[in-house]
């Protein structure tokens, strides 16, 4: 991927933040045109066109990866491909992965991608003794223990610096792009076939409640395992905080990607309200709420998420309070959720697989 476009990418998401806590103009839409009452297939069908094109995103972004690291090491066709810009295109892989796995949701679920594509921490030892080994094929990847493979594992080896051509590392580093670009190829046509579907109703209203328990799991494993648990596991041990991506300075960059998404989810923002058919936009869950009259409910939603917004803008890994204010304000917003949206939703929640305590 082109440098200026991966930063395009990224810069948008921080814009997109910072648009959305000053715009209430979409906000109040509802105040003036009547909001359309949504059926629960609408909803599932909306999201399920939603992740599929997240995960077509996220599979474009790891076949460039992939490609440009197999020029690196092969070193051809010349010219070579720059050093740095393997590592920017492992950071617009990541963050086309951050957006897909921030919900994570049918095919995702069922084939545990994240422990295959993006196990945390890596482990250095194992890590080392595949990167002598070199370069391995499909069959002795399945072999190699989720720590050593995975979008960290590649992190490992790209910082600080990309590893040099034709040697064991760099060979290795390009059997883990194959990976993740192997497990990316086989979730688009899942996501894409679950889109497709036509479920009846009892199907449907499962697949309404799994997408908000794993929202609410997703917004979790963000205030847990991405941002607070690293806080608390410093301070018990007298140490500077680690949060995943690191390594690579992409941290603040991974938390916004995967609060853009669950910020999507949850309100309207700055779009205009979706119609109730023929459309292909999302619908909120606060725009779920208005259309069935809980527009109390639905004002508490915004306000939450527009606290939590604003605490996830100044989150800096270099300052622990503020990384702990902005997983206090998630975790309030889950809270809200878990008290009072979820059972106007119609919605029990219980266990999600992307619980991270």
């Amino acid at each position: 991927m082109n440098l200026n476009r991966w930063c395009r990418m990224v810069l948008g998401v921080f814009a997109g933040a910072s648009l959305w806590v000053g715009s209430a103009g979409a906000q109040d839409n509802w105040r003036t045109t009547a909001v359309p009452f949504y059926s629960p297939e609408q909803y599932v069908q909306a999201s399920g066109r939603q992740r599929l094109a997240d995960a077509m995103q996220w599979k474009a972004a790891a076949a460039t990866l992939r490609s440009d690291l197999q020029r690196w090491c092969t070193g051809a066709p010349a010219p070579a491909v720059a050093a740095t810009a393997l590592q920017q295109e492992w950071r617009a892989a990541v963050t086309a992965w951050d957006r897909l796995d921030s919900i994570a949701l049918g095919p995702l679920i069922e084939r545990r991608s994240a422990r295959s594509v993006d196990f945390m921490p890596a482990r250095a030892a194992m890590l080392e003794r595949a990167a002598r080994s070199g370069a391995k094929d499909a069959a002795a990847m399945e072999l190699v223990g989720a720590p050593a493979k995975g979008f960290e594992a590649l992190e490992w080896l790209l910082w600080p610096d990309v590893p040099t051509p034709g040697t064991p590392p760099c060979g290795y580093a390009l059997s883990v792009a194959e990976h993740l670009q192997r497990e990316a190829d086989a979730v688009v046509p899942a996501f894409g076939t679950l889109a497709a579907a036509e479920p009846d109703q009892e199907q449907t209203q499962a697949a309404f409640a799994e997408a908000v328990n794993q929202w609410v799991g997703g917004v979790e494993r963000l205030r847990w395992a991405f941002m607070r648990k690293p806080v608390e596991v410093a301070r018990s041990r007298n140490e500077a905080a680690v949060f995943p991506r690191q390594r690579s300075g992409q941290s603040r960059d991974s938390w916004a990607a995967r609060w853009s998404t669950l910020r999507d989810y949850a309100v309207l923002g700055a779009r205009a309200t979706p119609q109730a058919t023929g459309s292909e936009q999302l619908i909120a869950f606060e725009t779920w709420l208005r259309s069935r009259g809980a527009n109390d409910l639905a004002d508490k939603l915004v306000l939450a998420t527009a606290q939590a917004d604003r605490a996830m803008a100044q989150a800096q890994p270099q300052q622990p309070a503020s990384v702990e204010a902005a997983a206090d304000a998630l975790g309030q917003l889950t809270r809200l959720m878990q008290a009072e949206l979820a059972p106007a939703l119609n919605v029990s929640i219980g266990f999600s697989d992307a619980d991270g305590d």
